[in-house]
């Protein structure tokens, strides 16, 4: 892909070579992973690709587009300008314009800026064409509306010019009714865990009959 953006100045945004430091001779590769230039080629198939992005949507943007966005964007159309005239050998790098502005904002963040105003742009076209196809939907369904298995797209129809409405839905609701609690004391709550002590008071009476009679609420062991 030839470089556009060296031969294409933008009104607002055209190098300016005064204000940019030489590059640095030192600065990370092209595949140092999280690198400017490594994001560019894995993501967009190259440094041209991608700047040519940020510049539509640097320029889309105006006054409202980050101010170091554009100053990077600049420097890199400023470094790019350079090498076509000559000035320098080799085209420089994401990273060595990074580098040469000290770093005033992180790859991911201009990483994050780029891929959000682009899924922007992508939506607003997506509505647009949206609203172009609408009249001919809307044609489409009140064709199918007036066929006898159009009662799904009349229903549709009617509901949009406000013809008829749908009301809520009737939701029933299982009400629980909460029985209050048993004050009960600690003999209560013993008998409850064991069964058998309920029946204490039972096996007293057998245990005094057999050891003897019972008379008048009196044990007699001999009469």
């Amino acid at each position: 892909m030839t470089n556009q953006l060296a031969t294409r100045p933008m009104e607002g945004m055209e190098p300016a070579t005064r204000r940019y430091p030489p590059l640095p001779l030192k600065a990370p590769g092209e595949f140092v992973v999280g690198s400017l230039e490594w994001v560019a080629s894995a993501a967009y198939g190259g440094k041209d690709q991608m700047m040519e992005l940020a510049w539509s949507l640097a320029a889309s943007q105006g006054p409202e587009c980050r101010a170091d966005f554009r100053e990077f964007i600049d420097a890199w159309l400023h470094y790019e300008e350079q090498h076509r005239e000559g000035k320098l050998e080799t085209r420089a790098t994401l990273n060595q314009v990074a580098l040469a502005l000290k770093g005033k904002f992180g790859a991911a963040e201009f990483v994050e800026w780029l891929a959000r105003g682009i899924s922007h742009m992508c939506n607003l076209v997506a509505r647009q064409q949206l609203a172009l196809e609408t009249q001919g939907i809307v044609a489409m369904a009140v064709e199918v509306a007036r066929t006898p298995e159009g009662h799904r797209d009349r229903k549709m129809l009617l509901e949009a010019q406000g013809i008829v409405s749908t009301g809520p839905a009737i939701q029933i609701q299982n009400t629980q009714v909460a029985v209050g609690k048993v004050q009960m004391g600690a003999r209560e709550r013993e008998e409850m865990k064991t069964p058998l002590l309920r029946f204490r008071g039972t096996m007293q009476g057998v245990d005094d009959a057999v050891r003897g009679q019972v008379i008048d609420g009196e044990v007699i062991d001999d009469i």
